[in-house]
């Protein structure tokens, strides 16, 4: 049976959504029934309520299975009057179960600078205060005619108030890398939930504004907007700023030293590893950038296809390595690198892959759960030359693509053809089996390895 938080009355605190022109009168909000079971950890549903304007859509956009039956049978209940031109998102609400029996069930709204909201009792605002603001540089290359942009940041931020993923929309791309860079260093206050910390997320605006005082220019945040909640109060805690000290300055040899690209050699002094993940229906994998400044401070985040189940877990050990780059030489830049974890199906060990071109130290000191895998690039790639008589009846532009076995010493063997005109194929083989390959390597052990060629014919 679902229990009506909210009948709402002329006396009470309305529920009210106004965005990009829309407004959305809400007079009927449901919790959904208690879970048969009670968890460690704070159970989430978050929904998201659209118009179409005809009618408001219910979706889970991130919903555990054994919650979202029964907060969707609450959330479809939800009474809305929406007035005003155009259609789009209206709110994402985030349905929190009870830990405990004697606990009630929690909705909160997800905070963003382009919504004002009205709340009743029973709804709070989600909480993502930021610590401090960092405001992204406004980009040299711009085209002079350029006066200046807006931008989205759609924010994921974990339990630890680290940035978990970011994404960056409704702008050119020129402001998308200075945006991104930025606003990935901010931290910021979570939420606690009956004493747990509660991941948490929003979204911000970035205006960038082209000025002669300070040239080129410079940005300004948007951040949301305290709701109206009649006669209640946020309530948000004093508690310090949280800054991060490096860990202990390392006086022994590294486990492995890797240096990415034109960034500066990073040393790896200690690793923790996050624990398995029991209950996985397939293998999971999280790649993480990591970044080292000059004081030490070790700063990680996630790549935008880590998958969600591991993905806190994954950030949160690896902001707790130990990394010192080298020295940094004329068109370096500070350290970074990349590498990928990989939680096991089974839930066994959780494996760490290393690009092995990244690796500049021996393996002597690398733990066994760490390997490498490298890529293979083509060394020397041979052009298709067509018989004499093909090109006296006129050629006309094809493309062909082989699958290709590349082994040990980087030769190449035709496996087979996955798509190309017959009267080509000849040709295109002759010219694959030629190309040359820097030699694929796992584990410090070189092997044979699967590719795939395409070739372009042109007249």
């Amino acid at each position: 049976m679902l229990t009506f938080l909210l009948a709402l009355t002329a006396a009470a605190n309305p529920f009210v959504v106004e965005r990009d022109g829309l407004r959305a009168d809400i007079t009927d909000v449901a919790v959904p029934e208690a879970p048969e079971r009670y968890g460690a950890h704070p159970r989430v549903c978050r929904v998201l309520f659209s118009w179409d304007g005809e009618g408001v859509s219910v979706e889970p956009t991130r919903c555990a299975e054994a919650s979202k039956s029964r907060v969707l049978a609450a959330a479809e209940t939800w009474s809305f009057e929406v007035s005003g031109e155009g259609s789009g998102e209206l709110l994402e609400a985030w349905f929190v179960d009870a830990m405990r029996e004697e606990h009630d069930p929690k909705i909160f709204v997800r905070q963003d600078h382009r919504i004002a909201f009205t709340l009743p009792d029973g709804v709070d605002p989600l909480l993502a205060d930021p610590r401090g603001l960092v405001f992204p540089e406004f980009p040299d290359e711009l085209p002079a005619d350029t006066v200046d942009a807006q931008c989205n940041v759609d924010i994921e931020v974990g339990k630890t108030g680290l940035v978990n993923k970011l994404e960056v929309s409704d702008c050119d791309e020129t402001f998308h890398a200075t945006t991104d860079e930025a606003l990935r260093r901010l931290s910021f206050k979570v939420p606690l939930l009956d004493g747990s910390p509660l991941a948490t997320a929003l979204s911000i605006g970035v205006d960038f504004e082209r000025s002669f005082d300070e040239p080129p220019g410079r940005s300004f945040l948007r951040l949301p907007s305290d709701p109206d909640m009649g006669a209640r109060k946020i309530v948000r805690t004093d508690e310090p700023a949280d800054i991060p000290e490096p860990p202990p300055y390392p006086d022994w040899e590294p486990l492995f030293s890797v240096r990415h690209k034109a960034y500066a050699e990073v040393g790896v002094y200690q690793i923790v590893k996050p624990a398995p993940v029991l209950g996985l229906d397939a293998e999971r994998r999280c790649t993480v950038l990591f970044g080292v400044n000059s004081q030490r401070l070790n700063t990680a985040w996630a790549d935008p296809a880590c998958h969600e189940d591991v993905a806190e877990q994954t950030l949160a050990a690896a902001r707790k390595w130990n990394l010192m780059h080298g020295e940094v030489r004329a068109g370096e830049m500070y350290g970074r690198f990349r590498a990928t974890f990989v939680y096991a199906a089974d839930g066994g060990e959780v494996r760490i892959v290393l690009p092995g071109e990244d690796l500049v130290s021996t393996r002597d000191n690398m733990p066994e759960f760490v390997t490498t895998i490298s890529t293979v690039e083509p060394l020397l790639r041979v052009p298709p030359r067509l018989p004499a008589k093909m090109l006296k009846s006129g050629l006309q532009e094809a493309e062909c693509t082989f699958d290709v076995a590349v082994d040990a010493r980087g030769r190449t063997e035709v496996l087979g053809v996955d798509s190309c005109p017959a009267e080509y194929v000849a040709a295109g083989e002759r010219a694959v089996k030629r190309w040359r390959w820097t030699r694929p390597e796992v584990g410090g052990e070189y092997v044979t390895v699967q590719t795939r060629v395409r070739l372009r014919f042109s007249p």
